[in-house]
């Protein structure tokens, strides 16, 4: 009995540490310029997006803001948060976090729109099924401490 339970400890040791590997590997982060918006969330219920109707189960609040001091903020409010910035331009920030015990990678993809005076915002589980709401609470501790720098 207590072999096949070390087998079996084993082979769930393996499919954790497989899919935290596999959670490294970026997936097609950006905006696609022939449609100006970020990618559609998946079926799985592991990720929120500001883009989608508001009906939707991954609907999240885009943030307010597009100045440039407010894209400086968000960069802030971001590794405030435990966010390392992989890559922003004028217009577009991607951010991973990493979680501490499995070591699972999550993607943050915001898109300003100064025109509109909103930022985008896509935060996205890179494997698994559900997330326990682990990417709405995720942006909503990005609001609520990029509001706090910029009083918005």
């Amino acid at each position: 009995m207590r072999i096949v339970l070390l087998i079996l400890g084993v082979l769930i040791l393996a499919v954790v540490v497989l899919f935290g590997w596999r959670s490294y590997a970026s997936q097609g982060m950006g905006v696609p310029e022939f449609s100006g918006a970020l990618r559609p969330c998946p079926e799985s219920p592991n990720c929120v997006l500001s883009t989608v109707p508001a009906a939707a189960e991954s609907f999240i609040e885009p943030l307010a803001g597009g100045d440039d001091s407010s894209w400086q903020a968000l960069q802030k409010a971001i590794a405030d948060t435990g966010g390392e910035i992989r890559k922003v331009d004028e217009d577009y920030l991607w951010a991973t976090y990493t979680s501490s015990i499995f070591r699972f990678v999550d993607d943050v993809e915001m898109h300003r729109r100064p025109s509109e005076n909103r930022i985008e915002v896509r935060s996205a589980s890179r494997v698994g099924y559900s997330d326990l709401g682990a990417n709405r609470k995720r942006v909503e501790s990005i609001r609520q401490t990029f509001q706090g720098a910029t009083g918005i």
